[in-house]
């Protein structure tokens, strides 16, 4: 059976750390093998907190611009949420562009937003609210399917997730569950996507971050939480046939705290592999995403320049024959990059 297509595939992991990753990248033959072709480093997360970072990823701009300052994203007297955001979001530019795109479990994007293909909310979703744009997507959902554990948390504001996990489940057992679930997760975007085909694809789990909060990632887990992580690209690369590919955190995290230490990793077209965001440096961060996968696809810079991130060059192939370069730069002054 051909795999499914995909000319842009984001895949988000809560809370990945680089150091972390790099350190024990050894251990994770998919992850591995990614590594090899792709260029990455650590992506310095400024907000590193989830409802800003994440929306920041997707928009490219800070909370200043896009006014989602609370730590889930919801709505309150100081924060917007993903419906009263103004800003456009990354699948909101591909939509523009011609490009349908499937968006699932992506965080703080709900309550709904309408997009061209479709979209399955992440948290916070609170439980029973509706998460699937178009309705009929939600057809397609397991029975029992939830966005995450920690759903009833929203029933309270105020209750941080780890509270609820900690009375309702036994740690001991809770990375093996933990890993089924997610692993079940990832079963139900493969299905939907075979069903509902898209141009573009962005899927995203917490294990990283659950796992945080709940026993903290140290060098007594580290490996076996990363290697769920590890099962997930082995499962997206048996069904999927990406053209672009990236992981991308909203921040990196050490024994139950987040760090400023996040995740960039591309590989794909026109890629130069190798390290180039060595640690100890400031080279790009979470609102460098979104106008550096739009010039990745080739796609025309929006006008009047709405984001506060740049492009990262460095990440592409530059080493070209004088031809080569002269044609390049003509597509970028075509386009509207160079004058």
């Amino acid at each position: 059976m051909s795999k499914i297509k995909s000319k842009y595939f984001m895949c988000g992991f809560d809370g990945m750390d680089f150091p972390v990753l790099k350190s024990n990248i050894v251990h994770f033959p998919n992850l591995g093998k990614l590594w090899k072709r792709s260029c990455r480093g650590t992506m310095y997360s400024k907000a590193k907190i989830t409802g800003i970072s994440w929306t920041s990823i997707y928009t490219g701009v800070h909370k200043e611009k896009h006014g989602i300052r609370d730590m889930w994203g919801r709505k309150t007297d100081k924060s917007l949420d993903f419906v009263s955001t103004k800003q456009k979001y990354i699948w909101d530019y591909f939509n523009k562009h011609g490009l349908t795109t499937a968006v699932f479990n992506m965080p703080v994007t709900h309550p709904l937003r309408s997009v061209s293909g479709w979209l399955v909310s992440g948290f916070p979703a609170p439980t029973n609210s509706k998460i699937a744009f178009p309705d009929s997507i939600a057809d397609d959902l397991p029975p029992d399917y939830l966005v995450d554990w920690i759903n009833s948390c929203m029933k309270d504001r105020d209750l941080h997730p780890q509270v609820w996990i900690k009375e309702t489940f036994d740690l001991t057992t809770f990375l093996e569950d933990l890993e089924r679930m997610e692993l079940a997760r990832v079963e139900t975007f493969i299905d939907l996507c075979k069903k509902h085909p898209t141009d573009t694809h962005f899927f995203q789990s917490t294990v990283i971050d659950r796992v945080l909060h709940i026993q903290g990632i140290t060098n007594n887990n580290d490996v076996r939480v990363y290697r769920i992580a590890d099962k997930i690209i082995k499962r997206i690369f048996k069904e999927f046939e990406p053209e672009r590919f990236q992981i991308v955190s909203d921040h990196g995290g050490w024994d139950k705290q987040h760090t400023h230490t996040a995740t960039w990793l591309t590989a794909g077209v026109s890629i130069k592999p190798g390290e180039i965001l060595p640690p100890g440096t400031v080279k790009t961060n979470e609102v460098d995403v979104l106008p550096t996968a739009l010039f990745w696809m080739g796609f025309a810079p929006p006008a009047g320049d709405p984001f506060d991130g740049e492009i990262f060059y460095d990440a592409f192939i530059t080493d070209l024959n004088e031809e080569e370069q002269k044609k390049i730069e003509d597509q970028l002054r075509a386009l509207g990059y160079l004058d």
